[in-house]
């Protein structure tokens, strides 16, 4: 597809990253933003797994971020009212990734990297407040976004040899092409919480990744280069405006901390476990959250979008027919999305739900089995750490994910 153009609608990490290759494979394209530059500190993602590193590398970004992130060593499993806890040596990797750990970077910061990257880029023209108000698929082979600017009402027609929708889980490009977002959303609520406290004051040998669990459900503790970060279950009839002061409650009676403890952040949120029933038609695709959605536990989505965006660049610069490679695309990373990424967070999930105490002392006691036996924690590491699946599927792969027993993917 050399020399030809795209257009991709959404200007996140997994758009711009997306941007970014196209145009290093001589593919110029331009990116339609419907919100201002300016940068917001949010509670969204802040997990890079070690095969989404590898890919950021290649387009020269690691470095910058590893010399700014938190680099997770060791992963924690633990529970509220038991003493042994589960623990995994990211060292275990050493032999299949040049970067052998977990990595914590928020995503606003991984999307300021991205923007300076891409102002740096001539193949790439990033447009803010400018909103796809429809899509034209009456010619195929150069399918047209109708694009509105907020400041002025004008609107004029973008039109290029491919158009992806990255624009997120609310996709105006998916909703425009009426394709279903098919999959479930879990009823129960979820609260995410940011303090500056230092929580290994509190918790025995915590690390800077631990998953807990309890009688009142999952909590998860996650060191970030800004703060702690705090996610956990909400009792369904608890108030958006009351989860801060859920959050304190919960954090005082487990950890002892002060019931007027700082917060920076204070959300709620809904889990969902969806994917669009097509993620192509004709010369149109859709990407990241456009395309899928999971549960965030284990911190799987970020990163499995981004290698969508690697996926897609290496198609479409070596295809000779832009349906063709959008179609494998499609077929490639739907079944991906539904057989890997949605299964190992849908286990995750499961397993931080649990309450029972019976449960909780099974699990505990199977993953500090796992963690010690060298082999089964290695081959444990690399399906959490997503080496296993981006070596299956890598960028460009003929590779489809099939319906299989995966075992402990959590």
């Amino acid at each position: 597809m050399s020399a030809r153009a795209a257009v991709i609608v959404g200007a996140g990490p997994v758009g711009l990253t997306l941007a970014l290759g196209l145009s290093r494979a001589g593919i110029g394209t331009v990116v339609l933003e419907k919100g201002d530059r300016g940068t917001v500190v949010t509670w969204k993602g802040s997990t890079i797994h070690p095969p989404t590193l590898e890919l950021l590398d290649q387009l020269g970004l690691a470095a910058a971020m590893v010399g700014a992130g938190v680099a997770v060593h060791r992963l924690q499993y633990r529970d509220s009212e038991l003493d042994e806890y589960a623990e995994l040596d990211f060292s275990l990797l050493r032999e299949h990734t040049a970067f052998p750990f977990r990595f914590q970077f928020e995503q606003y910061k991984l999307l300021d990297l991205l923007r300076s990257a891409c102002d740096a880029e001539p193949g790439v023209d990033v447009r803010y407040r400018s909103q796809v108000v429809r899509v034209d698929e009456t010619d195929s082979a150069a399918p047209a976004a109708v694009v509105r600017h907020k400041d002025s009402g004008e609107q004029y027609i973008e039109r290029a040899d491919v158009l992806v929708g990255a624009d997120g889980a609310h996709s105006d490009v998916r909703n425009a092409l009426g394709i279903d977002f098919e999959g479930m959303t879990y009823p129960d609520r979820n609260a995410v919480l940011a303090t500056d406290y230092d929580l290994t004051q509190v918790a025995r040998d915590l690390g800077p990744v631990s998953y807990w669990t309890s009688p009142q459900g999952k909590l998860s503790l996650i060191r970030t280069p800004d703060h702690w970060r705090i996610a956990m279950a909400l009792p369904g009839s608890t108030a958006a405006e009351d989860a801060a002061l859920f959050g304190r409650n919960r954090l005082h009676s487990m950890f002892g901390l002060p019931m007027d403890l700082s917060l920076n952040q204070a959300a709620t949120y809904r889990i969902h476990q969806r994917v669009a029933a097509t993620l192509n038609t004709e010369c149109i695709c859709l990407i990241g959250d456009a395309a899928h959605i999971n549960s965030p536990t284990g911190g799987l989505g970020l990163n499995s979008g981004i290698h969508d965006a690697f996926d897609l660049v290496a198609r479409l610069s070596a295809a000779a027919r832009v349906e063709a490679a959008l179609a494998e695309y499609s077929q490639v990373r739907a079944s991906v999305a539904r057989l890997v990424v949605q299964q190992i967070s849908g286990q995750n999930t499961a397993m931080a739900a649990t309450r029972e105490r019976a449960s909780r002392e099974q699990t505990v006691r199977r993953l500090r089995m796992i963690a010690s036996d060298s082999s089964q924690a290695t081959d444990y590491l690399l399906r959490v750490s997503m080496i296993e699946a981006a070596r299956a599927y890598p960028p460009g792969t003929s590779n489809v994910a099939v319906d299989s027993a995966a075992g402990d993917m959590r």
